[in-house]
């Protein structure tokens, strides 16, 4: 909690230093909070992560603070707040005297420096913005002394906040925590704010033609189970629709915080309750998959859980490219819409007719052929392969794309061997006690060499071993299955192999980060940025100032409305080969 509210304060008392440049006031601003806060580590990090929730209060109270003016001609700063300015003031004074009377280096980044050591000497204009944070930071803050000004101030400063904080997180790979990047997230998502993104935005006609694949509805659209979250969590079902139109006006009447699309049924699913049972049937659906990050904790060293940053994404660009090649190469398909899951994974959704009409059987058997980690935590060694056969070229093709990325997303940007904790993670996969031990002990000895020169090591001892007269088979094989262990996609198998389960729709608003679920040009898995996609309240802006073609959402949707009319010409071009057929009977 405090970590935040001293950020807070501290991007508060940059505002009121004006008399320098404006880029040296953001360089010494930065240099203060690393002073006073610590390095941007990933520790630091995870303090941050710790308070992300107690932020978005923050911002509450402070956008209260400012709307009660609306009544009122003053607003009090309470006796408890004023006495945290005061303490943080302090801390901040002191941060701006230890770097005065050091002149250490002011970038924390410390690569900016001339020196690593930090003894690069202040700039005349670094000294005066010092100076005069030291004038400012003698400030002493009361109950009732806050201005309307000053308030205003208050409720921009939190929302930029968070933006200083990515830029220590982020500028060398670290970590961010997507749900709250900046004060537009997942608490500003109203109804209201909903149903101005359906009724201006969301791209009806192409969504009607990706799930129709004619021009006039049918039953794969008439038929097709829809689902919408709405109300803080009241979970609607069985929604069906005969049009385009009909859909349309109850999404914008609505305002779903959460659109989920079903199978194709045997019936309009909105009379489900009235047919006998056994009537009710799914018949058809895109086959679909999903791979999700938090499935790679046990490997990213960057971030867990809900947080993402650009370094982790890379293990998403590689299950796209492998499990895409695969459905294409492998069973022949053809129509693959990627779409980004608007927080911390990727969808994909085949709609070919031969994998939409796949029952459960052929779906699982299709999942099970792209599924190769096995075992939870709790096992060390998740991929076996043998070396009794040639691998399987899917196998093979896999390797392929995962050597391409190998070094640079494990041994560099994760450094999975840098800390003795990971290297056993990695050791414990090897059966053989001795080639452990023998690892083990020399990595201690150098802990911090880099995780590249411990995995040539590891390589080497390896190989050693395995020429060897009466080597174990397992390893002539060890480098590729511990390659496919730590980068191969990792798929949630449950959302692939029944008709009848929910996928969050393209187009929807995330409703904890307020990111739009955007496609994924095919050309673009290396490409596209997570962290870029467009937030609900920031296209509700740029509304305000442009046509909803200019917003930045429009190459989204452009992307998916070019795979719609695909479907549909391909749609058309096996009618007109059907009807062909049936005349020359």
């Amino acid at each position: 909690m405090w970590t935040v509210v001293r950020l807070l304060i501290a991007a508060i008392l940059v505002s009121f230093v004006c008399a320098v440049d404006k880029d040296v006031k953001s360089q010494v601003f930065e240099a203060l909070v690393e002073h006073t806060f610590g390095p941007a580590t990933s520790g630091h990090a995870s303090e941050y992560y710790k308070t992300r929730f107690f932020t978005a209060q923050l911002q509450s109270r402070m956008r209260l603070l400012v709307s009660q003016y609306d009544t009122a001609e003053e607003r009090s700063l309470s006796e408890n707040d004023a006495k945290q300015l005061n303490a943080l003031v302090q801390e901040m004074w002191r941060a701006a005297r230890k770097l005065y009377h050091s002149e250490g280096c002011l970038s924390y980044d410390l690569t900016l420096c001339n020196e690593r050591n930090g003894k690069q000497k202040l700039s005349a204009q670094e000294r005066e913005a010092l100076e005069e944070w030291e004038v400012e930071l003698s400030a002493k803050y009361s109950p009732k002394e806050l201005t309307k000004e000053e308030a205003e101030k208050l409720h921009q400063m939190a929302s930029d906040i968070q933006r200083t904080i990515l830029k220590m997180m982020t500028e060398d790979g670290r970590a961010m925590e997507i749900d709250e990047v900046t004060a537009t997230g997942s608490e500003e998502i109203s109804t209201e704010t909903l149903r101005q993104y359906y009724q201006r935005l969301f791209p009806f006609s192409p969504y009607f033609a990706w799930l129709n694949h004619t021009t006039s509805p049918s039953t794969l659209f008439t038929h097709r189970e829809f689902s919408f979250t709405i109300n803080d969590g009241i979970y609607l079902r069985y929604q069906s629709f005969k049009t385009l139109d009909e859909l349309q006006r109850e999404v914008q009447r609505l305002a779903p915080s959460k659109i989920d699309i079903g199978a194709v049924f045997t019936a309009q699913p909105r009379n489900a309750k009235s047919l006998q049972p056994g009537a009710f049937k799914p018949v058809s659906k895109e086959l679909v998959f999903d791979v999700d990050l938090t499935d790679y904790d046990d490997i990213r060293t960057c971030c867990q859980g809900g947080n993402i940053c650009k370094l982790c994404w890379r293990f998403m660009v590689v299950a796209m490219h492998v499990v895409d090649r695969a459905l294409r190469e492998d069973f022949g398909f053809q129509n693959l819409l990627w779409v980004y899951s608007g927080r911390r994974g990727v969808h994909c959704w085949v709609s070919d007719k031969r994998a939409r009409e796949l029952d459960d059987a052929g779906r699982k058997a299709v999942a099970g052929y792209l599924s190769l980690i096995r075992g939870g935590a709790e096992q060390a060694r998740k991929v076996a392969l043998s070396q009794r056969q040639a691998l399987h070229p899917h196998i093979k093709r896999s390797l392929d794309i995962i050597e391409e990325y190998f070094e640079d997303i494990l041994l560099v940007d994760q450094e999975i061997l840098l800390t003795r904790d990971r290297w056993l993670k990695v050791l414990a996969a090897i059966p053989d006690e001795d080639i452990r031990k023998t690892l083990d002990t020399k990595w201690s000895k150098h802990p911090d060499r880099p995780s590249v020169e411990k995995w040539s090591e590891l390589v080497d001892v390896i190989d050693k071993h395995a020429s060897k007269p009466r080597a174990k088979l397992w390893l002539g094989l060890f480098e590729r299955s511990m390659m496919l262990q730590l980068a191969y996609p990792r798929l949630d198998e449950n959302v692939s192999v029944h008709a009848n389960h929910l996928l969050k729709s393209p187009f929807c608003v995330h409703p904890k980060t307020g990111r739009i679920c955007t496609p994924i040009a095919n050309d673009a898995f290396d490409s596209f940025d997570p962290l870029a996609v467009p937030m609900l309240n920031q296209l509700l802006s740029e509304l305000n100032s442009a046509s909803s073609d200019a917003t930045s959402l429009a190459p989204y949707v452009a992307t998916f409305d070019s795979f719609a009319k695909s479907l549909q010409a391909a749609a058309a071009q096996d009618s007109e080969s059907s009807q062909k057929i049936s005349l020359e009977f």
